[in-house]
């Protein structure tokens, strides 16, 4: 591959004499690099390096530049999802270290509201020298506060389930996009072939 890319560089197009132009001779490599990489179309390069459109045409089929395109184009789209997913990955995983540290804090928490209650059998406040039970202006036996934490928990339980089924739903596109045959090996070429009845039902509600 890089003999024909040095082929290609030393390999120079002069500018057709019907364009009445005197210019510097282009290579074929970086005539092909405005096709395949710029994605400029014939008659664009033509008129950049002052060819014939015949001329531009003809290397374009005979080197099957569009198949070359499409390859460049798929790498790429596949480096911007790969990066993406990448991101999104270190995204779930971030926030899910945060929610286990609070699950771990809640924890703490009722071991430390059962203790008190295992002590003194009930959750009013006392004094930390007498342990006598406090009270408010009114002679009202004050209560530690216990937080009405169940509606976090929920939320809390319903994130994790759904950061889950994220990573479960990437790995499934994964699979879709880059088949595996029965030994885990790429299946070859048909592997680019995405077949789109495959994602039926891949986004559904679970019922």
């Amino acid at each position: 591959m890089e003999d024909n890319r040095d082929n290609d560089k030393k390999f120079k197009l002069v500018p057709a004499p019907e364009t009445g132009k005197q210019r510097q001779a282009v290579s074929l490599d970086v005539l092909k690099s405005a096709y395949i990489a710029e994605g400029l179309s014939v008659q664009a390069i033509a008129e950049r390096y002052f060819l014939s459109v015949e001329k531009v045409q003809s290397i374009v089929d005979e080197a099957k530049l569009p198949e070359l395109r499409k390859a460049y184009v798929r790498e790429g789209i596949s480096k911007i999802q790969n990066e993406q997913v990448n991101q999104a990955q270190k995204l779930l995983d971030i926030e899910l270290s945060f929610k286990k540290l609070r699950i771990q804090q809640l924890e703490k928490q009722l071991e430390d509201f059962l203790a008190y209650y295992g002590r003194h059998g009930d959750f009013y406040k006392r004094h930390p020298v007498s342990g006598e039970i406090l009270k408010d202006t009114d002679g009202i036996p004050m209560q530690i506060h216990v937080p009405n934490v169940s509606r976090e928990i929920a939320q809390l339980k319903e994130s994790v389930t759904l950061s889950d089924g994220l990573k479960k739903l990437m790995s499934d596109l994964d699979d879709i996009i880059n088949p595996k045959g029965p030994r885990g090996e790429s299946v070859g070429e048909d592997a680019n072939v995405i077949e789109m009845d495959e994602f039926d039902g891949l986004f559904r509600k679970k019922v």
